[in-house]
């Protein structure tokens, strides 16, 4: 709530350009027009998203005057955005190993297309350094705009009680589990997946986007050291 009467604040005080922003159209088509870059624009990894993240930052900025509709705010208490990065990462990660994927594998046989990570397995050098990568473009950047950029606005298009939000989720999901299509279908159910799981969690913490970080990040660790060791 705290955010949509900064929104309208900004918006009353800096005229024109931030109150277009703030409007239903303009806002899906800054949606839109954020997530074409990402999934129709080439830019080598791992500059792709973080690009993208620049380009939703500014979009905020101008509308409502700071990024704290993206959460970037001081938390309250960082225990507590601690307690819920380590939450979703290990219900995440349970989920997906241990109920999700093995039904996915049952029913169609096949399992997430991970073959682009393959030259990873046993290469401890390799493995690092695409850790420190994803670090930067997915844990950072991709919260930034799946997360914080459009949570913002499709919460505000789809409103914020209950039923908007959960249409929010399971639409920024969606798309984020379609920004990820190299995973073939498997994998991009368990993007999804663990991305409402995330999303859940980012508005219900009160938009703390850095226990999502943190929490994108030790998913991603998680799944790479699987993939080093062989046991994908």
């Amino acid at each position: 709530m705290q955010n949509i009467v900064d929104t309208e604040r900004h918006a009353a005080a800096n005229g024109y350009l931030a109150g277009w922003l703030s409007h239903p159209l303009a806002r899906a088509l800054q949606a839109a027009g954020i997530v074409s870059l990402v999934l129709f624009v080439t830019i080598p990894f791992p500059w792709h998203i973080p690009l993208v993240a620049l380009a939703a930052m500014a979009l905020v900025w101008l509308e409502t005057g700071s990024l704290r509709a993206l959460g970037f705010t001081r938390p309250t208490s960082w225990k507590r955005s601690l307690l819920w990065a380590l939450g979703v990462a290990v219900f995440g990660i349970l989920f997906v190993d241990h109920v999700l994927d093995p039904f996915l594998h049952w029913l169609t046989g096949t399992k997430p297309d991970l073959s682009g990570l393959g030259p990873l397995e046993g290469n401890l050098k390799l493995t690092l350094a695409v850790m420190g990568q994803a670090m930067f473009s997915a844990a950072i950047a991709e919260e930034i705009v799946f997360r914080g950029f459009l949570l913002h606005h499709l919460t505000r298009l789809f409103g914020t009680v209950t039923m908007g939000r959960w249409i929010a989720i399971i639409v920024g999901s969606g798309i984020f589990a379609a920004a990820h299509f190299g995973q073939g279908l498997v994998g991009m159910v368990e993007v999804a997946a663990v991305a409402v799981a995330i999303s859940w969690a980012f508005l219900r913490s009160g938009r703390d986007i850095w226990a999502m970080i943190l929490a994108h990040a030790l998913t991603d660790i998680w799944g790479l050291t699987m993939v080093y060791l062989g046991w994908y």
